[in-house]
């Protein structure tokens, strides 16, 4: 339920074999990525004909679903190559991508955000995508058979401050068949996985379209500094950057990614019940309580981390006193909307001490609403749990938090984040009483590292901590901290 933008998803097919229709692949991709990102969603493919010297687009506004109603009946002759890409905008500006260049021979699409966009960006320039094409037409054009290489995602790793997982199209010309780069930054902040089935090279920013098309597909996690060639009937994987220095966003595991997805070796399923498991080790108030005691886990998102702490504790967890409201379309931090993201069932919470399990709090507004609900429908008790420590600053690396007092958990701190290891009592009161709950409590920043089973130095937890992993990051974080606390 945290009113997250998130930064885009990507799903690309290059035929290794040739002769094949990839659109309904590649629609169906970009429709289960649709958590990812509702604004806008966009395909550009490379025709099966070395004749054919130019790229073909089609991008709209909304989601997959509205985007292409119909995936039978686009570009029904045979593709070489696709890319799609689903969208949430994290930086200004109205792009859909994939973004072609003029000449309609290359095309980009772009997971991520470049913190040091406006350092980098001519005048005309208004997204960080334009950017990025910029610059590999720059590498490309500079080549002697100007065709994408390692080269062009070595530039950008000398430039870029940010987060980019890149996927490049590039049509056929001069003796190359059309071509297909892809490309994860050497942090690793978000994930990006292939697989080579059926003869097909694919690349997703989650391996659960892939499982779902090709059930038994060998997935693997392209390594950070990976680069990903694939051109007529062969493919290779170039580790480009040594020893990468990791920053893996722990927000995928927490909150964007889709439950049944495997990221860096971590299932997100598995992620989850380990939060709820280990926050109810901590939380023993609630041991072996009476039947009135229920766990309600609320959204989607926080159903596994809400079932292991209910049956950790012993506790019964209720799915029907809080649901999704039909009429609600998609995630509520991605579209501007007026109905409540979920219903409350009066009967189910009437005289119960309620457990609201949340995956976390980062701005509140939904939050506050549903206990706007809750409360009419007159529990004993309100408790909210969070798998997820406290937000407290931006993240100029995908996520859509560009200001501190757009926060809630700031507000309690005078702007600072979090030392140690949890918020205290103190803190915590106040907290719930802005709320108006009975208490509230957040997992502890050591579990993250703990549940995913990496070591903390791996991962991106900024957000939280103010340990930016970037010069950029923490000269932005800086910034918005003093003009938090001297307005």
């Amino acid at each position: 339920m945290p009113e997250l933008n998130h930064n885009c998803g990507l799903f690309a097919v290059y035929d290794l074999a040739g002769g094949r229709m990839l659109m309904p692949n590649v629609v169906h991709g970009i429709r289960e990525l649709g958590h990812r990102g509702q604004q806008s969603a966009g395909i550009a493919r490379a025709k099966d004909d070395t004749r054919r010297r130019t790229l073909d687009v089609i991008a709209g506004p909304g989601q997959a679903q509205r985007v292409f109603p119909e995936p039978q009946g686009l570009f029904l002759d045979p593709s070489r190559a696709a890319v799609g890409h689903t969208r949430y905008s994290t930086s200004p500006g109205e792009c859909y991508q994939p973004l072609l260049d003029p000449q309609r021979k290359i095309a980009v699409a772009f997971n991520g955000t470049l913190a040091n966009f406006s350092d980098l960006k001519l005048p005309e320039e208004i997204t960080d995508t334009q950017l990025l094409l910029r610059v590999a037409l720059e590498e490309i054009s500079a080549d002697v058979h100007q065709r994408c290489t390692a080269a062009t995602f070595l530039r950008m790793e000398e430039l870029f401050d940010g987060a980019f997982n890149v996927a490049i199209l590039q049509a056929a010309d001069k003796g190359h068949l059309a071509s297909l780069d892809a490309y994860r930054d050497a942090s690793g902040k978000h994930p990006l996985l292939y697989s080579v089935v059926d003869d097909l090279m694919v690349v997703a920013s989650e391996d659960w379209p892939i499982r779902q098309m090709w059930e038994g597909a060998y997935i693997k996690d392209v390594p950070p500094g990976g680069h990903i060639h694939a051109e007529g009937n062969q493919w290779s994987l170039r580790e480009l950057i040594k020893d990468p220095k990791l920053s893996h966003c722990f927000f995928e595991w927490v909150y964007f990614a889709f439950v049944e997805s495997k990221l860096d070796g971590e299932s997100v399923r598995n992620f989850r019940h380990r939060t709820g498991k280990l926050m109810a080790q901590i939380d023993p108030e609630f041991v072996e309580k009476s039947f009135d005691h229920i766990v309600f886990p609320v959204p989607e998102s926080a159903k596994a981390g809400g079932n292991a702490y209910a049956q950790t504790l012993g506790l019964r967890t209720n799915y029907r006193g809080i649901e999704r409201n039909p009429q609600h379309r998609g995630r509520e931090f991605m579209l501007e909307q007026k109905e409540a993201k979920h219903l409350v069932h009066p009967e189910q919470f009437r005289g119960k001490v309620a457990i609201i399990w949340e995956d976390s709090i980062v701005r509140a507004r939904t939050l506050m609403r549903l206990l706007q609900d809750v409360r009419a429908a007159q529990p004993r008790e309100i408790h909210v749990r969070l798998g997820c420590p406290p937000i407290f600053g931006i993240c100029p690396y995908g996520i859509d938090i560009q200001t501190i007092k757009e926060l809630f958990a700031p507000a309690f701190t005078n702007g600072q984040p979090l030392h140690g290891d949890t918020l205290g009592p103190e803190i915590l009161e106040a907290m719930a009483q802005r709320l108006e709950v009975t208490s509230i409590k957040f997992l502890p920043k050591g579990a993250v590292s703990q549940a995913l089973n990496k070591p903390s130095k791996h991962l991106c937890m900024a957000c939280v901590d103010g340990k930016y992993p970037t010069p950029k990051g923490r000269e932005l974080y800086q910034q918005l901290r003093e003009q938090y606390i001297n307005p």
